[in-house]
């Protein structure tokens, strides 16, 4: 399979709150915390060219496309779907794409993205991609609810989770290294240093966000890691093969993966392991503590 011919479907969250033209036009503010709006028409159902106006106000802001990439057309609305008060397009558009590589001609990639809307007095906001989304931002808006509910609380469980989790992350992204470890995470110069860390969901349990002071976490599908991978081109992320927690003990098998490009043939494997470590924890009253850790050998999955 080649980009010229690819058709991806990742799952976009758009919550835009537009703000209306003097000269009669809507404009859109993309923020990661608090999205801008424009007043659509009337109350009611999203509209086929209303969901296509707010995408194409998202589209053309070039903090919403992968670097070295272009919007060239399309933005077909091919479905929408309303759920849980929140209303769901998705959309067909073309990007062209620019390699590293001088002497590769740009690609023409098209895509297949859901656009997650939600309408609230009258103004239908857009969030961006859903896998990119945190889960608060999904839940701002003062749509009425039929029953407030309190945020679920953390199970003990998912909180040692989120612990464990956030002391690899903080010494694989930021080389916060823990205490009594001198040496640098293995591989991790592969994660960059200038975006937050990709973590895949995988074996996080209920887990969807990290804290990570400096840099920060992005918890992503496998699916929405290697897609935004491919489409730009590279890229890696850490991923929990294993996560065991006991009573006072807890060990943990980590690797950091990239995904085999190009895509490979059907069955092939989806991604590498560029390396892979187990670390041992231990409970302390201040709470858990590498006691250990080794490299282990990298494979394919």
């Amino acid at each position: 399979m080649t980009w010229r011919s690819a058709g991806l479907l990742i799952s976009l969250a758009v919550l835009p709150i537009l703000a209306a033209d003097p000269r009669g036009a809507f404009a859109v503010v993309q923020s990661s915390s608090v999205p801008d709006a424009v007043k659509t028409d009337a109350a009611g159902p999203l509209s086929e060219s209303d969901a296509r106006r707010l995408f194409f106000d998202y589209i053309h802001d070039r903090k919403n496309v992968v670097r070295n990439c272009l919007f060239v057309g399309g933005g077909r609305v091919e479905r929408i779907t309303a759920r849980d008060g929140l209303t769901t397009a998705r959309i067909r558009y073309t990007l062209q794409c620019v390699t590293e590589e001088i002497s590769t001609p740009p690609l023409n990639r098209t895509l297949v993205e859901d656009f997650l809307y939600r309408q609230t007095d009258g103004l239908w906001t857009l969030l961006g991609r859903a896998y990119e989304v945190p889960p608060s931002l999904k839940g701002e808006g003062k749509a009425p609810v039929p029953s407030p509910e309190k945020p679920k609380e953390m199970s003990p469980l998912d909180r040692d989770r989120k612990a464990l989790v956030e002391v690899i992350i903080s010494w694989a992204g930021l080389n916060r290294r823990p205490a009594g470890i001198g040496e640098s995470y293995p591989g991790a110069s592969a994660l960059g240093g200038n975006s937050p860390v990709l973590v895949s969901a995988e074996n996080l349990g209920g887990i969807s966000a990290l804290e990570i002071p400096g840099r920060g976490a992005l918890v992503l599908s496998p699916e929405a890691l290697i897609q935004r991978a491919a489409l730009a081109g590279k890229g890696a992320w850490i991923r929990f093969d294993t996560l065991d927690i006991g009573k006072d003990s807890a060990r943990a098998e980590v690797s950091i993966v990239a995904p085999v490009l190009p895509a490979p043939a059907p069955g092939g494997k989806s991604t590498a392991a560029l390396s892979r470590l187990a670390a041992d924890f231990s409970r302390e009253q201040n709470g858990w503590v590498l006691t250990r850790w080794q490299s282990l050998g990298a494979v394919a999955r």
